[in-house]
């Protein structure tokens, strides 16, 4: 059964990712990549985490996200797929 709906593979294809940043930004740091939403997290200790979740056409997509929140040099706690190919 093909499960990649015509993609070569679970990573060639539109996903929801998760990614998590260490401290509090906007989405006018991260111009370029309107279509995610962000959402935040507050830690016990009083830190916070955002939360950036939205679909990404494939690696490519994710790899440009992911640089360009090391330009912004934000530290990067976590990476998730969420879900199969849609």
């Amino acid at each position: 059964m093909d499960t990649y709906h015509g993609y070569g593979s679970e990573f060639d294809c539109p996903a929801v990712y998760e990614i998590t940043v260490r401290g509090e930004i906007d989405l006018a740091r991260l111009y370029g990549i309107e279509e995610l939403s962000l959402s935040y997290q507050t830690q016990k200790d009083g830190s916070v985490y955002t939360i950036i979740t939205g679909l990404l056409i494939d690696q490519a997509a994710l790899n440009g996200v992911l640089s360009l929140i090391g330009q912004l040099q934000l530290t990067i706690v976590s990476v998730l797929k969420i879900g199969d190919c849609l």
